[in-house]
């Protein structure tokens, strides 16, 4: 199953739901209890195909994006907001 072939919803619930399974042994060892559950957030997410792993490094205003397979990288500037003038 590919994850365009699911829900925006669906998408959602696994994403939260795997990254709350991928963190829990390592937020048990640090605190080092097994009382612990782990709620995720993702807010407003965009779904886009791509191909993993793909790395992120965010730096200010610069984003830097890498296809971990073919080691493309692209990087990006957040744009300045010219201030309205007024007279």
């Amino acid at each position: 199953m590919k994850l365009s072939d699911i829900s925006g919803a669906e998408t959602d619930r696994r994403i939260r739901e795997e990254a709350a399974e991928d963190f829990l042994p390592e937020v048990e060892r640090v605190m080092q209890s097994s009382g612990v559950s782990v709620l995720t957030e993702t807010g407003n997410m965009n779904a886009i195909p791509a191909l993993l792993p793909v790395y992120f490094i965010k730096y200010g205003k610069l984003t830097a994006v890498m296809n971990g397979q073919t080691g493309q990288i692209t990087v990006t500037k957040e744009r300045e907001k010219k201030a309205d003038r007024q007279t």
